[in-house]
């Protein structure tokens, strides 16, 4: 194929006075864009330094462009000491598994025993515990597979 066969394609002049208009009024995509930075702000910004303006009241794209910018600086600003404050994720614990037995299965004794022992040593007791319902999902596992390669090996 030759470049003189190729299709044209036609440029449309681009009048850069008329993009501009800080008066249009607001589309809904500016729209769209305004809730999420106000949402934002409202998460991240204490109450005392927001702008406390009502989002629904600017109309024009002037109006809009002064929001956007007000609410960037806060967030930046205040993103910016958020995350210095908060504590860096090393390693998360695993969430608790409910176990079979209960407390209202055990006896008072038992119940009483329990509870003073987590009064001296809470720490201790949590991470045993924690150890132990690993321990009794990870044999609880182990059974199931078993008995899924038994019921697989039956029906062949």
């Amino acid at each position: 194929m030759a470049i003189e066969d190729a299709p044209k394609i036609k440029v449309l002049e681009f009048d850069e006075d008329e993009a501009y208009d800080p008066e249009r009024p607001i589309s809904g995509l500016i729209r769209n864009q305004l809730l999420h930075l106000h949402h934002a702000e409202n998460l991240v910004v204490p109450a005392r330094s927001r702008t406390n303006i009502n989002i629904n009241n600017l109309l024009t794209e002037r109006q809009a462009s002064d929001y956007i910018h007000k609410v960037t600086q806060l967030l930046h600003r205040f993103g910016k000491l958020d995350s210095a404050r908060r504590p860096a994720k090393k390693g998360r614990t695993p969430a608790k598994v409910a176990t079979k037995s209960t407390k209202k299965s055990q006896t008072p004794a038992k119940q009483t025993r329990k509870s003073t022992k987590k009064a001296q040593t809470p720490g201790k007791q949590t991470r045993k515990s924690t150890k132990k319902t690993q321990r009794s999902v990870q044999k609880a596992d182990t059974k199931q597979r078993k008995k899924t390669t038994r019921n697989k090996s039956k029906s062949r």
